[in-house]
């Protein structure tokens, strides 16, 4: 039921999400990956102290969890200006994070200027 749930959630359709997580929790399954999405869910419609609870017990039942911040893309204006704030030390370790950033950080680096327009991002993704 859980892996249905995510499968749905993947596929942009969150109420059926919604719904089979919560089916799968009160049938008494434990599982962190759930807990997180099921947060962004919340997130998503307002929930954030639904949102909270649920991070906290993803958290506690894998230590090493990944959270889903953001439930939505940022801007790529914004996602590239987080790294004006970075050292040139701090950049390379951040270039090896994904593809993604890697891609943002060389283009960032080429163009010698510290914003990213969609245009840029287009061409990374």
């Amino acid at each position: 039921m859980g892996n249905l749930g995510l499968a749905y959630y993947y596929s942009e359709a969150e109420d059926e999400a919604f719904k089979l997580f919560n089916e799968a929790i009160d049938m008494g399954l434990k599982n962190d990956q759930i807990f997180s999405v099921r947060a962004v869910i919340h997130q998503l419609h307002g929930r954030n102290d639904e949102a909270l609870q649920d991070r906290r017990q993803a958290l506690l039942l894998c230590v090493s969890t990944q959270l889903t911040v953001f439930p939505y893309p940022l801007p790529p204006e914004l996602e590239s200006y987080v790294f004006t704030f970075l050292t040139l030390r701090e950049l390379a370790a951040a270039s090896t994070v994904c593809k993604r950033w890697y891609a943002l950080i060389n283009l960032h680096s080429k163009k010698g200027t510290t914003t990213t327009t969609t245009k840029d991002i287009d061409k990374i993704s």
